[in-house]
């Protein structure tokens, strides 16, 4: 009723489109300033409120663009102005080394992890534990395999226990469930980087203990509690200040972001990319510069 006495309107009801998207705009605006969401919802309320007094549906007749424009704008209008983040790159992980004591268990276990989900394209949710009640999905040490140049395969107790070092050529990451395997049948990710692999061997030598088992975590502290993001979230930061790097920047996702850029930087295609990184749609194009940019500035830059 105000926004109809202040735009001199004689009755709200029934109420036009022309109208519904003035008053939308309006709300939209300072200073109400509502969101998307919640414009959604009282222009739901109006749409009931005509119903209820018998009026007939305000835009049921009306194919008009007009009013899915107005939403679409304050859409825009409302959305948070929240910077992507960036990837944590190969590069950024061997700058993170110097500030590593690889002889203590810690730095171990989070050299392995870091280099792990770079090498295998990880979400946070696949390695690290991300809730406390969702344990489902924790990676357990069956789910690693590594294959040595004969084809035999090892769990890591294996590997850390051996007397001679087995010459592992790749490792097998099986994934009981993620985003992309919609059928929940399971994925196996390969990796095979050197510093993957080697980062994996050094963190084999503290999983030999009698209580490891096959169901014990695959990343898991000297009690055998699985790592939390929010720890692993925590030493990244500090890392990332060491190398003079701003922690507000990069996120969990990072990882990911950094396996698919480095890829990339190494002169691996888009389509091999998408293909280890398990990517099923369009957002693939948010985690690397298309090359068909690249190949513009260069031609562009020879005039």
């Amino acid at each position: 009723m105000h926004f109809a006495a202040a735009h001199q309107l004689s009755s709200p009801f029934p109420a036009s489109l022309q109208t519904l998207c003035l008053w939308l705009a309006a709300i939209a605006s300072p200073p109400q300033s509502l969101v998307y969401g919640t414009c959604k919802t009282y222009l739901a309320g109006v749409i009931t409120h005509h119903l209820e007094m018998g009026f007939a549906h305000p835009l049921q007749a009306d194919s008009s663009p007009l009013l899915d424009r107005v939403l679409a704008g304050i859409k825009r209008a409302s959305a948070p102005n929240v910077k992507p983040k960036l990837p944590i790159t190969t590069t950024m992980l061997h700058q993170m080394r110097a500030h590593l004591d690889v002889q203590q268990r810690r730095d171990v276990l989070l050299w392995a992890m870091v280099w792990t989900a770079t090498a295998g394209l990880l979400r946070i949710s696949e390695f690290a534990l991300t809730s406390i009640n969702d344990t489902e999905r924790t990676l357990r040490m069956h789910h690693l395999r590594l294959v040595d140049y004969d084809g035999k395969g090892h769990t890591l107790v294996d590997v850390g226990r051996s007397a001679s070092p087995l010459r592992i050529r790749y490792v097998i990451l099986h994934l009981d469930a993620s985003k992309s395997d919609l059928l929940r049948a399971g994925v196996d990710i390969t990796i095979s980087s050197p510093t993957a692999l080697g980062a994996l061997r050094r963190y084999a030598k503290f999983c030999t203990a009698p209580a490891i088992t096959t169901s014990t975590p695959l990343f898991h502290f000297a009690d055998g509690r699985a790592v939390h993001r929010q720890w692993l979230m925590k030493q990244v930061d500090q890392l990332l200040l060491l190398i003079n790097h701003d922690p507000r920047s990069y996120s969990a996702h990072s990882f990911r972001k950094g396996g698919a850029s480095s890829l990339q930087a190494a002169g691996v295609g888009d389509a091999a990319i998408r293909l280890l990184g398990r990517w099923k749609s369009d957002a693939f194009n948010l985690y690397v510069r298309h090359p068909s940019l690249d190949t513009q500035v260069e031609l562009n830059s020879r005039l």
